[in-house]
C-alpha cells in the first residue's frame, strides 16, 4: 500500500514539475530536484525510524518526479535545437534509458561499485607482495598472511554489519561500512611497521565482509 501511495505521489510530482519547469526553467528545476533528493538522503540518516523512512521516501519520490519531468523535457528541447526538423526518436530513447537506468540500475550499480572497490584493494596487494615485504623487511609469506587475515575476518564483518542492517536498514550501515574500510585502506598505506599493517588488514577484513553482505542484500 505504501509503495502504491508513493508511486501516486511520484506521478503527481511528475506532472506538476513539468508545468512548473515550463516557466521556471529546466535547469533550475533539475537543480531543485537534486537538492530535494539530497535532503531526502539526509533525512534517512538523521531519522532512523519507520516514520523517518516514510518521510524520506515521500521526499525522494517527489524529487524523482521533478527530475524525470524536467530532464526529459530538456533533452527533447536540446535535441530539437541541435537537429531542427529531425524526429524525436533519439531523444526519447536517451530519456527512457536514463530514467530506467537511474531508477532501476542505480542501486544495482552502487552495490556493484562497492564490491569492485572493496575487492580492488584486497587483490591489489597480491601484485605487490614482494615490494611490501621489502618495505617492512619481512618475508613474502608473512605479507601473504595478511591476506588470509582479511579473509578470516570477513564473517565477523558480515555478522556485525548484517545485524546493523537488519536493525537500521541497509543504507546507513552500508555507507558507514564503506567509510570504515576506506579509512582502513588509507591507513594501511601509511602503516609504519608490519604489526600495524597486519592489524589494519584484520580490520579491513571486517569492512570487506560487511560490504559484501549488506551490498548484496
Amino acid at each position: 500500500m505504501l509503495h502504491l501511495q508513493l508511486g501516486t505521489l511520484g506521478m503527481a510530482s511528475l506532472f506538476l514539475a513539468g508545468h512548473v519547469s515550463d516557466w521556471l526553467g529546466r535547469r533550475r528545476m533539475a537543480a531543485v530536484a537534486v537538492a530535494v533528493n539530497m535532503a531526502s538522503g539526509a533525512l534517512f540518516l538523521a531519522w532512523p525510524s519507520v516514520t523517518g523512512l516514510i518521510a524520506g521516501r515521500v521526499i525522494s519520490g517527489i524529487s524523482i518526479g521533478m527530475l524525470t519531468a524536467s530532464a526529459t523535457a530538456y533533452l527533447g528541447e536540446l535535441h530539437a535545437a541541435a537537429r531542427p526538423g529531425a524526429a524525436r526518436t533519439r531523444a526519447d530513447m536517451v530519456a527512457t534509458a536514463a530514467n530506467l537506468g537511474g531508477i532501476g540500475l542505480g542501486p544495482l550499480l552502487a552495490g556493484f561499485l562497492g564490491w569492485t572497490l572493496d575487492a580492488f584493494d584486497f587483490f591489489i596487494l597480491t601484485f605487490v607482495l614482494v615490494r611490501v615485504s621489502n618495505d617492512f623487511q619481512v618475508s613474502v609469506p608473512e605479507i601473504a598472511l595478511t591476506l588470509t587475515a582479511s579473509l578470516a575476518m570477513r564473517p565477523v564483518g558480515a555478522v556485525i554489519f548484517g545485524l546493523l542492517a537488519d536493525r537500521y536498514g541497509r543504507r546507513l550501515p552500508l555507507m558507514l561500512d564503506i567509510v570504515f574500510y576506506s579509512i582502513i585502506e588509507i591507513l594501511s598505506g601509511l602503516a609504519p611497521n608490519y604489526t600495524t599493517f597486519l592489524v589494519l588488514r584484520l580490520l579491513y577484513g571486517i569492512g570487506m565482509g560487511g560490504e559484501w553482505g549488506v551490498g548484496a542484500s
